[in-house]
């Protein structure tokens, strides 16, 4: 990519000239945007040789009375008799989004064929063998640079298809970029394989993997200090997806992380998607953190798909009128935590949903849809049947049982196919598959279900068994390592204020000895644990059942093994 020319101001001799630059912006602006601005006078030029001139002009314009400044760039090659404002924005908004998209005439025209055979030229190096026939249709969009939208036919081994390319056209530094290509009405399509990239710790990326540490810290109260870059890889999505793994130290030690990082350079937007320890597969999602303006149009928006989700799957007939709160969590994406008003027959209500969005895939799922207050809405959705039960995902998942059994039980299943999928809303999705696998060559029916969250890229088998055997044996009792983190310790908690709820009692947790797990319907977790009784220590052993997937827990049995010591 051709550098281009440092910017240097530009005294006014020519004052006419960059007036008429300005109006010849505000001009483009307004007819694109539907807008009123009225020019009033240039504060400041600077200019940069590019292939061409480009001028970047700061000036006062009116609209509605009120005075503001904006920042124009604008193209200049009187070679070719071209002017062409490719940035304009409202001084001081670095959030600023990008010029509407607009039809251009002549799609067929050199320029956009050009475009669009570079486009696919771009796509047939990942194996495919497109061949160019027309332009349909282009749009374009001011961004740092032009976006352009082209709908073209193609050929594919013969057959004619309609595809959609986005084109990033940078012309002052002579770049351009295919940002994503698809075929139409292919609203599932993939996105570009992950590749990886040389030289990892070049400045774009080691910038890359800071942000990525200071939005980790600011959100985490942390202190992590970043290395170096380690690995590097790019995956072309609505954007540019960066998965870099890095060293850096947390109190002087060394540590591996992984981040991605979500980038559209033509909108100078950066997002951290997921930051996590190296090896960590089950590593906590970020902090939920409370979200200004929970009423903009963005919220309002997910809070109305999550009303329409719930009405079309409940039969229901829910109206929204306004929200009351967003939170938002860093997941594999951003999981929002909605709190809103609707009504129901004319009832004003309170519901709350968690709405799972990955916008880089254009993606976004209503996790959980409750009433407030009403605790009986923990129950999870009704058993739903799904068709195509041995598609690849299914398969997968079965696969992954299997395994995990095999693991658990010294067994030796192999999988043949599955008869049969129900899913089931709960903290994420429960699937009931019933499926064929062989035991030393014999064919059995089993059945699993298996707990998944996709946005934690979690995935856990609940039950597993034999067709027909109610008394199905629950999984081996097997020790958990570091008895002591928080999850357990806070299990051990609740079955002390279970017990001192119970009998009345007084007892202290000190401290967790011991746990073990089993897997029954959920988890059975058998902790040994020590408290204090009136000042004396004690030692006691709990069984607390737990359904996650359903928010549930129950203490089993509590009793005491040691008597007490001072």
């Amino acid at each position: 990519m051709a550098i281009v020319g440092g910017l240097v101001d530009v005294p006014f001799e020519n004052k006419v000239e960059f007036d008429d630059l300005a109006r010849f912006a505000v001009q483009d602006y307004n007819q694109k945007n539907d807008s009123s601005l009225e020019f009033k006078k240039v504060l400041n030029v600077k200019q940069q040789i590019v292939a061409g001139i480009m001028y970047y002009i700061t000036f006062e314009a009116t609209e509605g009375g009120k005075k503001k400044e904006y920042e124009a760039k604008i193209l200049l090659r009187k070679w070719e008799d071209l002017k062409k404002v490719v940035g304009f924005k409202l001084v001081g908004d670095d959030s600023t989004k990008p010029g509407g998209i607009v039809n251009v005439p002549n799609p067929n025209n050199t320029e956009f064929q050009d475009l669009a055979r570079f486009a696919i030229q771009d796509y047939n190096k990942k194996q495919a063998h497109l061949e160019f026939v027309e332009v349909l249709n282009v749009k374009e969009q001011v961004v740092a640079g032009i976006m352009y939208y082209i709908t073209l036919a193609a050929t594919d081994a013969g057959k004619k298809k309609i595809y959609e390319a986005k084109i990033w056209v940078k012309e002052w530094e002579d770049f351009k970029k295919v940002v994503e290509f698809k075929l139409i009405g292919d609203d599932n399509a993939k996105f570009g394989g992950i590749i990886s990239v040389p030289f990892p710790n070049r400045p774009e990326f080691r910038d890359l993997a800071r942000f990525a540490i200071q939005d980790y810290n600011k959100k985490e109260n942390a202190h992590l200090e970043f290395v170096e870059n380690l690995n590097v890889k790019e995956q072309v999505v609505a954007g540019m997806m960066y998965y870099i793994t890095l060293a850096a130290t947390d109190a002087g030690k060394k540590n591996i992380y992984e981040t991605k990082i979500w980038v559209k350079e033509w909108e100078d937007f950066k997002k951290v998607v997921e930051f996590k320890l190296a090896g960590d597969d089950g590593a906590k999602t970020g902090g939920i953190i409370n979200v200004p303006n929970p009423n903009s149009p963005e919220f309002q928006d997910l809070a109305r798909f999550a009303v329409q989700d719930y009405n079309n799957s409940q039969n229901a007939h829910l109206e929204f009128v306004e929200n009351l709160n967003v939170k938002e969590q860093l997941v594999s994406g951003v999981m929002y935590y909605i709190r809103l008003a609707a009504t129901d027959a004319g009832n004003k209500k309170e519901y709350e949903a968690k709405i799972w969005v990955k916008e880089w895939e254009d993606f976004k799922k209503v996790i959980d849809f409750k009433l407030v207050g009403n605790d009986s809405a923990n129950i999870p959705g009704g058993i739903t049947e799904v068709p195509f039960p041995n598609c690849h995902e299914f398969q997968n998942l079965t696969r992954f049982a299997i395994h995990q059994y095999n693991k658990n039980q010294n067994a030796h299943l192999e999988f043949v196919e599955n008869l049969n999928v129900k899913k089931q809303v709960v903290a994420g999705m429960l699937y009931y598959i019933t499926f064929v696998a062989t035991d030393g060559g014999k064919k059995k029916i089993y059945e699993a279900k298996i707990w998944v969250k996709e946005w934690e890229n979690f995935k856990k088998v609940v039950e597993f068994k034999l067709i027909g055997d109610d008394n199905a044996k629950f999984g081996d009792i097997i020790s958990v390592p570091f008895p002591n983190i928080p999850e357990f310790r806070d299990l051990a908690r609740f079955a002390v204020q279970d017990y001192n709820k119970k009998e009345n009692a007084h007892l202290e947790f000190v401290e967790v000895l011991n746990v073990k797990e089993q897997v029954v319907a959920g988890m059975m977790y058998y902790i040994t644990l020590v408290v204090t009784d009136a000042g004396y220590k004690k030692i006691y052993e709990t069984k607390i059942w737990v359904k996650e997937w359903e928010n549930f827990k129950e203490v089993q049995e509590f009793k005491q093994i040691v008597y007490a010591t001072k």
